[in-house]
Order: structure tokens, then sequence, then C-alpha cells
């Protein structure tokens, strides 16, 4: 009986697992996707009661759709699973006293559906973030039964959301694991797509490995066979105890993937890795608008289904999937149906639709109350197109929601300009009359609230360049299209053809001469824009925050007041007489005529000669006028010898000459220099210890005395700066002529150095003597031996007179050999006159007799032959006279006239480095040098061609070669020496001195 009872026990088992598999074989799932809203799509007043056809437009009629096309609920095989979108633009939402949260309370309240998706910007809009950048309170939207879903996303523990917020959904009915990615980058919450949906896939294909699953979709049917044979055939039925264990609840979840995005390009790339990654995704759903027919419908890719169309918030959207029966819950075909929501047939608007649509009109009733006509104004054109979705008209340029909202806060602020960006208007305008609240939410949903900012010229520059620069200026569903700002209080000029910085000219408006002005690089103007851009999109926190730091600047502060109630406040002004004007005014304008950008950012790199960088203003400044500021001379020069310990002093004056008063400082000045003191235009003088400062007002004078020391100090000319830094309440660095001035010139000479002659004088005495001695010998020994015949025939009177003219020339070397070492200046004057005399004189001598000698002998043997002719000595010594007369007379009138004196002259202007010669004052001395040694040249020459003459007579009677040889050796000598006395430097001292010596002697 036992073994009876287990085996119907079995039976009945087996019964219960074929039924199940047999609801398992043929399942259909229904996933519908929805963008509706909550009730009559942006007008909230077009569905009062169930009849009323307007009310197709919203989320009801969704879920009328859902329950029919999926049996009700009643089909075992048909399950469905809704994936709504957070409605948040519309009056409905924005009106209702729970705002944001009447989502939950009807979709998950009402309708019953699981989860809700979104963008990132949901993140922000909790009031008790410390980030956010709204007032709402949207607690009651946060729940584990109805999260919010987004994939890529990063949620920290510490942000509000992320108890509420799931990466993957894992639907136990429909056993799918819902992932929804939004291909955006905020900046902070979100992540990459592509790598965060691989390792979402990862996770999922361990979790069927860890069920037991084949591959990532084995099936719930298989499953429960292994538990079958597991529980009630193993051990034959021992462990029939065992039902309840917990792989009978084990799911095997279908990885279904949505992602949505503005740009196709990445939805493609999306797809096109998902499809061949290791672990793909089952299904995965585009939400958007790509070009090609082959995306319209469902197609298999590999082992994925993949769709792509765009979405609406009047269509709807549902994917039917159709599991294989073979028990691997692959997904054999996908379907896609649409339908308008205008079309619901009437056998699906049941008692279920009629009661769920009047709770939710009911709900409407209550944002009603807030529904009033707060103001007229003309035609606002459309922000966003009903009939083409992709058309977003204020990211195009200017347009008149935006230009209605930025003048409501100007207003409301009394600010110079204020901004929004274009991103956040969406849905429809309104024809030229009353304006309700309704229509103020129904084009910018969100409830942001208002902030300020003084920003300077600089910064709003900065500010537009970048909104210039990345917005796309295409009234399309472009991400980058959303930074472009709308602008009230400015007119701000661009040029779409340039690339990089495309801002040509920025202007603000001037109230006093009514027009618009170039804006102003320093003036503070007083901005407001809302907390979106203050606190949260991309890099406007930053340009208007922590980058405004030029001084008067004043960071972003969000305060409260909704930017919706200062639209409303500002219409209150407007009647239907006199109603608000909004049209486009060329607040943004576009010039592609002109090409030359606008650049306001200086930086301290870029300063120009003579201008200093402020940090506080981020300006280039010009450096103050110090230029009255100023040194009576720009150089001092002064003079002292190496190694000496006497001290130089010196003084110098200033004057302020500026139209300030300043304070000086000395600031540098050389080693071998020190400061003294300084004696103020009142006879105040101060001891200066090096860090004294100053005061001089305008007008005053400051005299420094210094003192300078050359005792280590090596020969040559030390140059050195006096500096003393002038300040007037600021510091200018980089300014030229900040420092008042000098320079100190200190030439440093050695010991004297006089280049004397020293004991090389003595060759020229010597060479004196010798010559002396020489002359007198042969004098005395002519006079001694005058009767002999070889003396008599050479005319012993004539050799007298050459031993006399030499010995007179060898004299000269007396004089010549003297400086002021040994002889006073006024024996040295002496001295230097008697040279030309001995010189002239002697020489003279010398060759007059030679002369007359020769010319005596030639006439001689000039006459007839065998006639006698008697020539005597006094007969040739005309020449004599006549030279002698000249000489005397030349050189009489030099020393009366022009008489040479011993002068000291510098070296290279080296006042140490001397050296002495002789000088005639002027002209006439070098004239009549001239015509003294053109006379005894001349004499020399007169001399040569006797010689010449007497050149065939004999020895016996005539020494003429000998004469003859001595005087062409001392034209020769006299015709090489002049030339090269001339080379030798005058201050070559020694070595012109020895040249002389030599030539005399």
């Amino acid at each position: 009986a036992t073994h009876s009872n287990i085996i119907n026990h079995h039976h009945q088992q087996q019964q219960q697992l074929l039924l199940y598999i047999s609801n398992m074989v043929n399942m259909e799932l229904f996933v519908a996707g929805t963008w509706a809203s909550l009730l009559s799509g942006l007008d909230i007043l077009k569905c009062r009661s169930i009849v009323d056809p307007q009310c197709a437009l919203g989320v009801v009629n969704v879920d009328a759709f859902v329950r029919h096309r999926s049996g009700h609920g009643m089909d075992p095989n048909k399950k469905s699973l809704v994936v709504a979108r957070l409605v948040t633009n519309t009056p409905f939402v924005q009106m209702h006293p729970l705002d944001w949260n009447v989502n939950a309370l009807i979709m998950n309240g009402i309708l019953g559906w699981k989860f809700f998706v979104g963008t990132h910007s949901i993140f922000y809009q909790n009031s008790v973030d410390s980030f956010t950048v709204s007032r709402r309170d949207l607690s009651d939207l946060q729940s584990t039964d109805y999260p919010f879903l987004l994939s890529n996303a990063n949620v920290a523990p510490e942000v509000s959301w992320h108890p509420f917020w799931e990466s993957i959904y894992f639907d136990t009915e429909t056993s799918l694991a819902m992932t929804a990615y939004v291909a955006i980058d905020d900046g902070v919450f979100s992540t990459p797509s592509i790598p965060t949906a691989q390792a979402q896939m990862d996770h999922i294909y361990r979790l069927n490995q860890e069920n037991g699953c084949q591959g990532f979709a084995a099936s719930n049917a298989e499953s429960l066979i292994q538990q079958y044979l597991e529980v009630y055939v193993d051990n034959n039925g021992e462990n029939e105890s065992s039902t309840n264990s917990s792989n009978a609840t084990t799911t095997c979840w279908i990885p279904f993937s949505n992602i949505a995005s503005s740009f196709s390009d990445d939805m493609i790339e999306f797809i096109n890795v998902m499809v061949e990654y290791k672990h793909p995704p089952a299904v995965i759903v585009g939400v958007g608008t790509v070009e090609g027919e082959e995306w319209a419908q469902p197609r298999k890719i590999g082992n994925t289904w993949v769709a792509i169309y765009p979405m609406n918030d009047r269509t709807y959207y549902e994917h039917k999937l159709e599991i294989s029966d073979d028990g691997s819950n692959t997904i054999v075909d996908m379907g896609l149906y649409t339908q308008n929501l205008w079309e619901l047939p009437l056998f699906y608007r049941d008692a279920l639709w009629a009661q769920r649509l009047n709770k939710t009109i009911a709900l409407a009733n209550e944002a009603l109350v807030s529904n009033r006509i707060v103001g007229y104004s003309q035609a606002v054109g459309d922000p966003r197109s009903n009939d083409d979705r992709n058309f977003r008209y204020c990211k195009g340029g200017e347009c008149e929601v935006g230009n209605l909202f930025t003048d409501s806060l100007r207003w409301k602020t009394k600010s110079d300009v204020a901004f929004l960006t274009s991103g956040g208007f969406t849905g429809v305008g309104w024809p030229t009359g009353p304006v309700g609240i309704p229509n103020i939410w129904g084009v910018l949903s969100f409830g942001n609230t208002l902030c300020t900012a003084k920003m300077s010229g600089v910064s709003l520059f900065r500010l537009f360049n970048y909104t210039t620069s990345w917005s796309t200026f295409e009234s399309a569903e472009t991400e980058e299209g959303g930074r472009l700002l709308q602008v009230s209080g400015a007119r701000v000029t661009y040029n779409t053809q340039l690339t990089g910085s495309r801002l040509v000219r920025l202007e603000v408006w001037d109230e006093e001469s009514a027009s618009y002005k170039d804006v102003e690089r320093l003036r503070i103007y007083d901005v407001v824009s809302d907390s979106w851009v203050c606190g949260a999109y991309v890099d406007y926190p930053q340009l208007v925050g922590s980058s405004l730091t030029i001084q008067g600047e004043q960071p972003a502060v969000i305060g409260d007041t909704i930017i919706q109630d200062a639209v409303a406040e500002f219409l209150s002004q407007f009647s239907v007489s006199d109603p608000y004007d909004p049209s486009v005014s060329g607040r943004l304008v576009n010039d592609t005529s002109t090409t030359t950008t606008l650049n306001l950012i200086q930086t301290a790199e870029s300063c120009a000669v003579g201008d200093f960088w402020i940090e506080e203003q981020q300006t280039c400044e010009s450096c103050p006028d110090t230029s009255g500021v100023q040194w009576f001379r720009d150089v001092v020069e002064f003079s002292g010898v190496s190694g000496s310990s006497d001290v130089v002093a010196g003084n110098l004056t200033l004057v302020n000459g500026a139209a300030f008063a300043l304070t000086l400082s000395a600031k540098t000045y050389p080693s071998w220099l020190t400061l003294v003191s300084l004696t103020r235009t009142l006879n105040e003088t101060v001891p200066l210890d090096g860090d004294s400062d100053t005061t001089l007002q305008t007008g005053e004078r400051m005299t420094l005395s210094f003192e300078m020391s050359s005792l280590n100090l090596n020969p040559g000319t030390a140059v050195g700066t006096v500096s003393f830094g002038v300040t007037d309440g600021g510091d200018y660095p980089g300014c030229d002529g900040r420092d008042a001035s000098f320079e100190v010139s200190l030439t440093v000479s050695p010991l004297q150095e006089d280049n004397y002659l020293g004991s090389i004088r003595w060759l020229g005495w010597g060479m004196s003597i010798a010559i002396a001695l020489a002359s007198a010998i042969s004098a005395i020994l002519i006079m001694s031996y005058r009767k002999l015949h070889i003396i008599r025939t050479h005319q012993p009177s004539f050799l007298i007179g050459l031993a006399v003219g030499v010995g007179i020339l060898g004299t000269s070397l007396i004089p010549i050999s003297l400086d002021d070492e040994v002889v006073s200046q006024d024996g040295m004057d002496v001295a230097c006159m008697a040279t030309p005399w001995l010189v002239s004189l002697g020489f003279t001598v010398a060759f007059s007799t030679l002369f007359s000698k020769l010319w005596r002998i030639n006439k001689l043997f000039s006459a007839q032959q065998f006639r006698r002719k008697q020539v005597l000595a006094k007969d040739v010594l005309l020449p004599f006279a006549i030279l002698s007369c000249l000489n005397v007379g030349f050189l009489l009138a030099w020393t009366i006239a022009d008489p040479l004196r011993w002068v000291r002259k510098e070296i290279d202007g080296q006042e140490w480095n001397t050296f002495g010669q002789c000088e005639s004052d002027g002209p006439v001395g070098r004239t009549l040098l001239g015509l003294v040694v053109g006379l005894n040249f001349a004499a020399l020459i007169g001399a040569c061609w006797q010689a010449y003459n007497a050149r065939n007579l004999s020895e016996e009677f005539s020494e003429s070669k000998s004469i003859a040889i001595a005087l062409y050796s001392w034209f020769q000598l006299l015709v090489v020496s002049l030339p090269v006395m001339y080379l030798v430097d005058e201050d070559s001292v020694e070595a012109k001195y020895c040249l002389v010596v030599g030539i005399i002697s």
C-alpha cells in the first residue's frame, strides 16, 4: 500500500510537471514601451471626463492596450511588462501638489507598473541632496516597489536615490533582465554605455550559470525535469519530503537591453559591439532615429533580436517575444506592434479602464486648482514639434520662449544679463492671448530655481565663447545643441562658419543710452540663470562658479525662487491690450561676414612691455607713469687707484616729478659702494643702513650721499647700478622704470705708470760720451799730424770741422736721454728745445764741411789741364755760412715763437698710464721744424752730389769714395729710419728712444 501510494504520488507530481511544461511552451512576452503623458498630453484642460476623446493621450490607454493584448493576465502563456518613461514636462505633473511624485501614484499605484526609466538629470532633482538644482521633494517617488531603472549610472551611497535605483531590473514574472542605457555624459553620474553593458551581460550570464541554466536562457521546463529526477526518482523516493528545494524557484534570465540616444552613430555602435560580444543580450531595442528601413522592424543579428525606432507620446509601442517550445527559453520571433493611442478600440474601454481613468482625472482636478491666467503675451512658437519630435526650435538660435524666460529672470532680479540653456525648452507654445500656468510649465517642465552671480566682462566673454563654440545651432535633437544659451540683456554675435572660437562680438544692454554697448572687460555685471546651469549642466557650474576669481566677482548662489513663478509674476504686468512681445529681436546673431573673433582673455605671459599683471583682475595694466621720478644724472663717473685705501665720495639728487607721493627704499647697489645718507628737501638728513624707507611728496627732492673704495678692485672700470625701489601703494611686477636707478662708473687704475726711460737712458749718454771722445781724439790727431803729406792732402781744416760737427751732433743725445724722472718740468722744456739746436747745428757743421771739402776738390780738378789754379778754404765756406745762418735763424724763430715743451700724454685715455714727449703748442713750431729738416736734408743731398762728382779723383787727394759711402749710408739710414719712427707708437717710449739713439749714433 505504501509503495502504491508512492507510485500514485509520483504520478500526480509527473502530471503537475507536464502541466507546467505545457504552460511554458509557446509562451509570449509582451513588452510595452511608452512616452505617453499621464492624462492628456500637454493640455490639462482637454480631458475632463471619460467620454472626452482627448483622454486617449494618456497612460491609462497604454494600460488598456497592454491588458487586452496580453490576455488580461488570464492566459499563463502570455506575460507583459511595461517600460514607462517618467513624465516631467506636462502641466498635470508640474501643477499637481505631489509634483513629479504623482507619477508613482498613477503608474505604480493605479496601473501596477513595476519601474520607470529616465535620464541622469533625475538624480539632480531631489532637494535633500546637497548638490541639488531643484527645490522639489521626490521622496514619494523614491520606492523600492517602483525603482528608477538606469543602467549606465554610478550612484554613490550618500545620494538619496541610491536605494531606489536599479542598474538591472529582474522581473520574475517574465524572466526578463531589463537594462536601460541613455547615451549621454553628464560628467557626474553617467558611465560609458558599452563597457557598462558588457559588465552587466557578464553578470546575468554568471547568474544563469549558477542557476544551472544552459547558456543565458536555459529553460524553466528543463530545470523542472531535472528537479523531478532529483526529488522524486533518486533513492527510490526517499527524498520526497524535499519538495521546497530552492531550485524550485530558480529563474533563467533573458537579458533585454534598451538604448536611447539622440545620435544614431552612438546607437549603431552600441548595437554592433554588443551583438558580437561573448555574452550578447537576447534583445536590443534602440530609441531614436537612424537612416535605413532595415531597422524599422525587428531582425535577428547573430543571437540578438534588434529593433530601432523613434518614440513619441501619442503612440503605443509593443514588442511581442515568442519563446521556443523546445524548453530552451530562446526567442524564436520578435514582432513590433504600434498603434496611435487615439485609436483605442471600443471594447478596450472596459470597466477597469473607466475606473482607472476616473482616478487619474480626479488627480488632474487637484492640479487644476493651481490653474490661472497670469498674463498676456504675443504668440510663442513651439519649442518642440508634436509632428517631428526631432525638431528643437531653441537649439537652432534665438527663440520666443527663451526670450520670455530670460526677460522674466532679468526683470525679477534686476540683473544686467540673464541666460538659460536651450535644451530644457520643450512642449508647445501658444497663440497671442492669455497665458496660464499650464502654458508656462508646458514649455519648461523642470522646476529649477533662480541663481545669481556677479561676473566681469572677461567671465561673460568666457561663458558666451564657450556656448557659441560648443553649440550646433541646428533646430534638431542634438546633445551639444542644448548648450546654447538663450539670453536677455545682451547681444551675442557669432560666425557659425568658423571652427573653434566663433564669438565675434559681445554687447550688453545699456539702460541710459537704450542701446547695446560692447562689453567692458573689468566691469562687474549682475547676472541671473537657473540652478541647472549653476549647479549641474556640463561645464557651466565652473564658468559661473569657481572660475569667477576677478576682483568684484561673486560665484553663483542658488536661491529659492522657482523660475516658472518668476515668469508668471513677470507676465502679470501685461494686459490683453498690451501683451508681452517675445519675438526674435536679434539677441543671437549669426554674422558670417566677420571672421575676426573676439578675445578678452589675458594672461601674465601676454602682457606687453610696459604692462604689469594684476592677478585679482586677470588683466594686463599699463605701468604707472613714474617717468618724472628720476635722478639728475643717469651715469656718474669716478676714478680711483687699485689697492688704495682712499675713499672716493659722491652724491646725486633725485626729484619726485610724479603726480603722487611715493616711497623709496634702497634696493641694490654694488659691493664697493656704501650708502651714507639721504638728505630731503627740508635738509633732513637720514642715515642709511640699507633698509630705510624715505617718503617723498610730489616735487620733493632727495640727495643721496655715498662713498666708494677701490681697495679690493682690480684695475679697470667697475660699473654698478644703484637702484631704489619706488612704491606708491601697490606692487607692479615687470614694470620697467619702477626702480629709480643710476649707474656708477669707477675707473680703477693701477699705480701711476709714467713710462720713464729709466736706466736705458745710459745708452744715450754712453753713446754721446763715445762720440764726443771720438771727435776730440780725431781733432787732436789731425792737429798733431797736420803737416804730414797725407793729412795735408785731405785738408786738415775741413777734417777738424767734420769732427766738431759730429761731436756737436753726439751731444744731442744728452737732452734726448732726459725726462721728468730726473729733470724738472722747466729743465725738460730747455732740454726739449736744446735737442733740435744740437742736432741741427751738428748736422750743419758736419755736412756743410763735407760739402765744402768736396766742392773745393772738384773745383781744383775741374780746371783745364796743365793750368795752375788755387782754391783756398775760404773760397768754399759760403755754403757753410748760408746753412749755418739759415739753421740759426729758423731755430731762433722756433725758440721764440713756439718752442718745444715737455708734455705728458695719456695712453688710450688712461690717466694712470702716461708718457712724456716734446711738443709745440701751435702750428708755428711744426712749420719751423719742417723748414729745419728740409734745409738739412738739402745739405745732405748736396754733399751726396759733390761726392758723386769726385768719384773719379785719386785717393791721394780725395777720400771721396769713403765720404760717398758714408754719405750714402746716412741717406739710406734716414730714408729707412724715418718711416720706422712714424710707425712706432709714440707711447712706445723705449723703442722710439733706442731708434733715435741708433740713428744719431
